[in-house]
């Protein structure tokens, strides 16, 4: 249009862009155009939605990571800093390592990996900065999901054992450690002709240790001809578990010592010693953690003595007793020699914290030997399960009904179910909800809301949100626009009078 062109007096209008606005006056006949510069108005600040999960527990000296999926929000950018507390800051007081990545609108985004110098629980938080359209959000310190167990490394301990000049010395070959193990090996000699390993040692040694390598046991001078049996085991230290003792005239760690061999002194044959009561070795560790509902179990391997026989008892106690008072389960099994055994498998029927204890019961020539209460390798940790909340809507005589479906939760799931309307037309479920409603839930099955009755015409997005109980993990708010949740309405549609 013209400046001269002629319209109705008096009228009045407006364009606006990002940075300027244009506006029309018009009189009788006359119009003039005004272009103003103009603040571009104000975007109300929207708080998304920040998920996180730390990657999988796994052995000191090896990498971890963080994921985070954040979701909903204004077309979020600026970005995310991932922060790792070590073993011991359970208040994420001082980060270990800290790492930002960039964020361009909703989606996953992966930490750079972290190197684990020590054994321990590692804690992860993430928290997205926000920018001018979007509020900061963070993962509270602590969240199951961000915590990390990082175990012990397992070195290896071979030995070999050889007599030269009427004596006997062993040297034990440490590896696979990590950052140089610390701690001791003690050697123990059996013989001479003890093929069990179950009689008193002959001779005994420790020696320091001082990163992986090989280790001398010292010299022993026999005074019996026969075959000696060298065991070693490793004491372990913060970053290592112990290992050992070694099995039984395992290859390379057994010795024959002849007749003519022995020191000239020491070659009239002496009667040996009496042997008492054999203690055998017990290692235990239970299954891994899983989520409520799943069937663990314990699993013990009994090593040494002399020939051991009668029964290991494996007893859980639940989550809470964590003195071992009361056990939930308990079951026993027979004993014919070293070796492993497994106690029944137990379904949890509650999330957290269970401790298994085995005890072996002893027999005439071997004493008992008990498992502790609070051991790390006989914890397991359950976790709650994993529901599944889907959404439907629809619309009928002016209005708008939803319909959440709730399953695969554990037991009869309780807690509540809440329902998010919004729109006219969000397509990014940013704006306040138009209608939301809370219903309790209990069990798996169909739970609806009540009717919304829509005044203006457009597509309205139904949401739903889990809140999760002790046994249920919360789970939602469901996507924006996925299918089933969105119900567009047409102006014919709106309750009568609103069309």
């Amino acid at each position: 249009m013209s400046p001269s062109s002629k319209i109705p007096p008096w009228r009045f209008g407006a364009v606006c862009f990002p940075l300027r606005c244009l506006t029309a006056f018009a009189g009788a006949g006359t119009v003039a155009l005004i272009l103003a510069t103009t603040p571009a108005p104000a975007v109300a600040s929207v708080a998304p939605t920040l998920y996180a999960d730390g990657s999988p527990g796994t052995m000191v000296g090896r990498q971890i990571y963080d994921h985070t999926n954040l979701m909903a929000g204004h077309a979020p950018t600026g970005t995310i800093t991932f922060r790792l507390y070590g073993p011991g800051d359970a208040a994420c007081r001082t980060p270990v390592f800290t790492s930002t990545v960039g964020v361009s609108g909703t989606g996953s985004d992966n930490s750079p990996s972290y190197l684990t110098p020590a054994a321990g629980t590692y804690n992860w938080v993430a928290a997205y900065n926000g920018d001018a359209n979007n509020s900061p959000v963070a993962t509270p310190c602590g969240s199951s999901s961000q915590v990390v167990n990082v175990g012990k490394a397992t070195p290896v301990v071979t030995t070999a054992a050889t007599f030269d000049d009427g004596s006997i010395e062993a040297v034990a070959t440490l590896k696979w450690g990590f950052a140089p193990p610390t701690g001791s090996i003690t050697y123990t000699v059996t013989g001479p002709d003890d093929p069990s390993c179950t009689g008193a040692p002959v001779y005994t040694a420790t020696v320091p240790v001082n990163g992986a390598g090989d280790y001398g046991s010292g010299s022993f001078t026999p005074t019996v001809a026969g075959t000696y049996t060298y065991q070693d085991s490793y004491s372990g230290d913060a970053s290592n578990y112990g290992v050992g003792p070694a099995s039984c005239s395992t290859q390379g760690d057994a010795v024959t010592v002849t007749q003519g061999q022995l020191a000239p002194p020491q070659n009239p044959p002496v009667s040996p010693p009496a042997q008492p009561l054999s203690t055998p070795a017990l290692y235990v560790d239970a299954s891994p953690g899983s989520a409520v509902g799943h069937a663990i179990f314990d699993h013990a391997n009994l090593l040494g003595g002399a020939s051991p026989t009668g029964t290991i008892t494996f007893s859980l106690y639940g989550p809470g007793d964590t003195a071992c008072q009361t056990p939930v389960f308990s079951s026993t099994v027979g004993v014919s020699g070293s070796g492993s055994d497994d106690s029944s498998t137990f379904v949890t029927s509650a999330a957290g914290t269970y401790n298994w204890t085995a005890t072996y019961g002893g027999d005439g020539s071997n004493n008992s030997v008990q498992s502790a209460c609070g051991s790390a390798s006989e914890a397991v940790i359950v976790g709650p399960a994993t529901p599944v909340v889907t959404p439907t809507a629809s619309i009928s005589g002016g209005v708008i009904r939803a319909t959440a479906a709730l399953q695969w939760g554990f037991g009869s799931p309780t807690g509540t179910i809440t329902f998010y309307v919004t729109g006219p037309n969000d397509q990014f479920c940013s704006g306040t909800p138009v209608y939301t409603q809370t219903v309790a839930a209990a069990g798996d099955g169909s739970y609806s809301s009540g009717p919304f009755a829509p005044t203006v015409a457009g597509t309205y997005t139904v949401r739903i949100r889990y809140s999760g109980d002790a046994n249920n993990y919360g789970v939602g708010p469901t996507g924006c626009i996925t299918q089933g949740d969105a119900v567009t309405v047409a102006q014919s549609q709106l309750a009568p009078g609103l069309n």
